[in-house]
């Protein structure tokens, strides 16, 4: 069982991609057992933004992937940065 760590839209449609050929299925093969049309999927696959979460579920489900929501610890560089700006705006006001 691999993992993969989904942090923005494109990685999803590169894990989509990836899985899909594992699977030995071309896009068009994987759209009609989604439901969806292969437009569709090669814009999710391409990383595009406007895709509705119920779908894409249809397309992971049929690839037998699921979502792992794991909570991060913060980045201690932004957490800093976030301080100084709100040190910064403070003392501006």
């Amino acid at each position: 069982m691999r993992e993969y760590t989904i942090d923005d839209v494109r990685r999803v449609g590169t894990v989509i991609r990836t899985v899909r050929h594992d699977h030995g299925l071309t896009q068009q093969q994987l759209a009609e057992q989604a439901g969806v049309s292969r437009g569709w999927l090669n814009k999710l696959e391409q990383g595009t933004d406007t895709a509705d979460l119920a779908t894409v579920f249809r397309v992971l489900s049929v690839l037998s992937l699921t979502f792992r929501l794991v909570e991060t610890e913060p980045d201690r560089k932004q957490l800093a940065a976030q301080e100084a700006l709100a040190t910064i705006l403070g003392e501006q006001r």
